[in-house]
């Protein structure tokens, strides 16, 4: 088993797979070797996996408190939840206790060591200088931290004129060209009241000026701009983006639409739609194919949910990406849209690509999986505490 021959330092993510493809028992053994071999974290997942199968048994907690280091807070904290959790009250007291006593000491090991650490502060001021320089030369950076003291600003108190001079800034400054950059300072500077500071901002056009690389961000900006009441702006921007904004990316699209819709631009929708973006969208993301059959559904825009079903997005969807996948939300778009033969067929390829969280979210497969699955994909049999070595 790989769990005995496997190398220390790979146990960890060898029993996150497993358990993302539904092996329980082997995840659970795997982490456990883990903990063992001074993987302190892998009892967090531990002990996290083990509630969801096994809810009332309080002993992989127990172990897991009586075998990790206490250097990390954070394990302990959640051992001591998951003992309370567990029923085993006592343990988790014990646990807290010997946790807090550990960080008492190691807080005064730190402050003797700061008292005896001495800093070049030329050293210092030097970087921060460099820093700053690099800073100056980048106008999104600057975009960044001009945005970033502004909020500083609008939290503290009497801070009217650094309020004044940051809006003073965008106006003027703010690059019209990048969608997202716009869309922040608008709402910034209407939350912050400089309204003539947004009409100067506005003046320089960024409906006619901004990039259409991103459509997610264009929404955003769209919809800024209607809450700014510029409705020209609107019009201008949702024409040009229903128009040549890219159909490649079906998440960006999604957003658009919506954005329009919200925007209150109902022939662009139209517009955008009659491009076809369900026939030229990439099928490679999950959530983003979700999001945009979501979209799509919502528009009333049957045909074009129509014709991206018929490209079979349950087939052809990349399941790479474990952890970002999304595949959940496909299940569940899918389910929506009434394509109950392509949840079936998508059904089938998540618990061997690492999505079983998303497999057994489908009706009845929580109670006939409970135990997890075996390699050749039928339940697993009931297994507790004592069947792990």
């Amino acid at each position: 088993m790989a769990a005995q021959h496997a190398n220390p330092s790979d146990l960890t993510e060898l029993g996150n797979a497993a358990w993302a493809r539904g092996l329980y028992r082997d995840a659970a053994q795997l982490h456990k070797s883990a903990i063992t071999h001074g993987r302190t974290y892998a009892a967090v997942t531990l002990v996290d996996h083990l509630i969801l199968v096994h809810p009332t048994d309080p002993r992989p907690a127990q172990w897991a408190a009586a075998n990790v280091t206490l250097d990390a807070s954070y394990v302990c904290d959640r051992l001591v939840v998951a003992l309370r959790e567990a029923g085993a009250h006592e343990e988790a007291t014990e646990l807290a206790e010997r946790a807090a006593a550990h960080t008492t000491e190691r807080a005064e090991m730190v402050k003797r060591a700061v008292a005896h650490t001495t800093v070049d502060d030329q050293e210092v001021l030097a970087w921060r200088a460099e820093w700053d320089a690099m800073m100056a030369g980048d106008p999104a950076v600057a975009t960044q931290r001009a945005i970033a003291e502004l909020e500083d600003a609008l939290r503290g108190a009497e801070a009217h004129e650094q309020v004044t001079a940051l809006a003073e800034w965008a106006a003027a400054h703010a690059p019209v060209a990048q969608s997202v950059a716009v869309a922040y300072w608008v709402g910034a500077l209407r939350e912050s009241g400089a309204h003539e500071q947004v009409t100067e901002l506005l003046a320089r056009d960024p409906a006619t000026h901004t990039s259409l690389d991103h459509p997610d961000t264009v929404a955003w900006l769209l919809i800024s701009l209607r809450e700014a009441g510029a409705h020209k702006q609107v019009t201008a921007l949702a024409e040009k983006a229903a128009a040549h904004t890219t159909l490649d990316d079906p998440e960006g699209v999604a957003l658009l639409l919506n954005g329009l819709r919200e925007s209150g631009a109902h022939e662009q929708v139209t517009a955008l739609l009659a491009r076809d973006p369900a026939t030229h969208t990439s099928l490679d993301h999950p959530y983003a194919v979700a999001r945009l059959l979501d979209a799509l559904r919502e528009a009333g825009a049957h045909e074009q949910v129509t014709a991206l079903l018929t490209r079979d997005p349950a087939t052809h969807t990349s399941l790479d990406d474990v952890l970002y996948s999304g595949a959940h939300m496909l299940v569940d778009a899918l389910r929506e849209a009434g394509a109950h033969e392509q949840v079936t067929a998508l059904a089938k390829r998540l618990p061997a690509a690492g999505h079983f969280g998303a497999f057994i979210t489908l009706e009845g497969n929580r109670e006939q999986f409970r135990f997890g699955r075996e390699p050749d994909g039928s339940a697993a049999p009931s297994w507790t505490w004592d069947d792990m070595d």
